[in-house]
């Protein structure tokens, strides 16, 4: 959903997708893809959609660290 939105430039609906995912990676303790979502959100709050494609590249890349930690 937040590829989506950067792609279509819906700031709105990546602040919320952001928002949902920073709760979600704090709540099992993913710090780095919690912080990374907190900046996302905030990039989105200001339209900034030119940071969020670069936010979001490494919040895949910690995702993928984390899955490949995790042997997901």
């Amino acid at each position: 959903q937040m590829e989506e939105a950067i792609n279509t430039q819906d700031a709105e609906t990546l602040r919320k997708a952001a928002h949902r995912q920073k709760g979600a990676s704090g709540a099992i303790r993913a710090e780095q893809l919690r912080a990374l979502c907190e900046l996302l959100e905030h990039q989105s709050k200001t339209s900034d959609l030119a940071s969020c494609k670069h936010t979001f590249k490494l919040l895949m890349k910690a995702y993928a660290r984390l899955k490949t930690r995790i042997g997901y």
